[in-house]
C-alpha cells in the first residue's frame, strides 16, 4: 500500500564517487535527488508497477529506505499500521461515501487529501 502511495517523496544525497545512474553520469561531490515514488514504480523491478501485490512486491519496496539509510523505525511503523488497519477493519467494512469522491494530494505530496468513508458494521460471522 505504501509503495503505491509513498509518504516519503524524495531526499538528497551527495555522490561519494563518480558513477553512472540509468545512463546519466554522476560525478563525486554532485548532489542527486532520489525520487522514492518513481523508484517504487520501476517497471523493471515491479512488472506492473500500478498493481497491488504485497507478497510479490514486498522485498523490493523502498518505502523505508535501504542499506545504511534504512529507517530505524521500520518495525514500529509497520506494527502501528497493522494495528490501525485491524482496528478499522474490525469496526466494519469501509465504503466510500456517496457523492464525496476521494481527492488526491498534489505533488510533491502523495496519497489522498481526503478519502471520505463510512464503516458498515458486519455480522460477526462475516468478519475475518
Amino acid at each position: 500500500m505504501l509503495r503505491l502511495d509513498d509518504p516519503f517523496v524524495s531526499n538528497r544525497r551527495v555522490a561519494v564517487r563518480d558513477t553512472v545512474v540509468a545512463g546519466c553520469p554522476v560525478r563525486a561531490g554532485e548532489e542527486i535527488v532520489l525520487d522514492w515514488r518513481a523508484a517504487n514504480r520501476d517497471s523493471d523491478i515491479f512488472g506492473d508497477p500500478e498493481s497491488f501485490d504485497p507478497d510479490g512486491h514486498g522485498t523490493a519496496n523502498l518505502v523505508y529506505g535501504v542499506g545504511p539509510h534504512v529507517c530505524p523505525g521500520t518495525g514500529l511503523a509497520t506494527r502501528q499500521l497493522r494495528i490501525l488497519l485491524r482496528a478499522v477493519i474490525s469496526a466494519g467494512r469501509p465504503e466510500l461515501v456517496p457523492d464525496q469522491p476521494p481527492v488526491r494530494e498534489h505533488a510533491p505530496a502523495a496519497g489522498f487529501r481526503t478519502l471520505p468513508i463510512h464503516l458498515v458494521p458486519e455480522a460477526p460471522e462475516h468478519r475475518r
